[in-house]
Formats: C-alpha cells, structure tokens, sequence
C-alpha cells in the first residue's frame, strides 16, 4: 500500500495545499484532498539498464554534455554506466560527475558484446550511447541478442550518427540534437 490523495470529500485536512487557491478561485471550501492507503503496483526486483559509454577519442567533443545526461540516472538507480573503447570498465558516479574516463583508444563493439554475454542472465536491456563508428558485433553476440530478446537501443550524437555498424542488433536508433 502507498499512502496519497485518493479524492475529496468534507472531513477537513490540514495538509491540502489546494485550499487556499481553492478559496481565492472561489470554489467551494467544503471540499478538501482526501490522502488514504491505496494499492499500486511496484516491480517485485528493481531492474536498472546497462548503459554502454563510448569514451574513445571521436566521442571527446560530446563527453561531457553526454555524461550530465547520464548522471541523474546512474543516481537515482535507473542505470549502471560502463565505459567502453576496446575494453570495458565500470565507470561509478563520482568519476561521471567529474568527467574521469580512462580510454584505450580505438573502438570496439565486440568488447561489449564480449561484456552482455558474461553477464547474459541480468542484462535484459542496454543502452549504446556511441558516434556509431564501432565496427560490427561477432555472429555469436547477434546470435545471442536475438535469441535472447534483447533490447539494444542506440543513442547517437548529431555530430556522428552513424547507424550502419550497429543495424544487426539495434532495437532502435535515437539520434540526439545537436550540441550547440
């Protein structure tokens, strides 16, 4: 149960902040927030989604606006953020609110692939957040991504989107406005 406004009624409540513009909009004063229990569904187990960064050194320009986007979503729970060039790293919120990453030059997608099929049983969905330019996945990892219904969406910067590498495994392509 979660406790909330449930509807209206006469029993007066201290805590409805509304009556006071109520009264100035001269609706009736008789009429008050009613807060109770009531049922909502919540997931049994939090799922968060797995967001691959692409740190490598075509990405540099859009880094840091990229990673205030993320910031509010590795926060509140909703994401775990790994780092990614030709290997992948965890990369915790304190280094995505300074703007530490550790790059290995190049890019790789396989690397990442590599990464879901470790961790095939918690991974349901991921995020790619790339310039697009990763080469194209190993047959085994498209393979598993399909077999496995998993969703793979692309987040690509205006200045780069290039969609072509990534097509075999995309369950979808979003490409962002431009920085400037």
């Amino acid at each position: 149960p979660i406790r909330g406004v449930t509807g209206k009624g006469v029993i007066p409540n201290p805590r409805d902040r509304l009556i006071h513009a109520r009264k100035m909009l001269g609706s009736p004063r008789t009429m008050w927030e009613q807060v109770s229990d009531y049922k909502a569904r919540v997931p049994e187990k939090r799922v968060s989604a797995h967001v691959y960064f692409d740190v490598s050194g075509s990405m540099s320009n859009v880094l840091p606006y990229l990673m205030n986007l993320l910031t509010p979503y590795v926060k509140n729970g909703k994401a775990n953020v790994y780092q990614f060039s030709t290997a992948v790293e965890y990369l915790p919120l304190r280094d995505l609110r300074t703007g530490i990453v550790k790059t290995t030059g190049g890019t790789q997608i396989n690397c990442v692939m590599d990464h879901m099929m470790e961790h095939r049983d918690t991974v349901h969905r991921m995020l790619i957040l790339t310039d697009g330019y990763t080469g194209v996945p190993y047959a085994d990892a498209v393979h598993a991504v399909h077999a496995d219904n998993k969703r793979v969406h692309v987040v690509l910067p205006s200045e780069s989107p290039y969609q072509t590498d990534l097509a075999s495994i995309a369950t979808s392509f979003t490409v962002l406005p431009p920085v400037y």
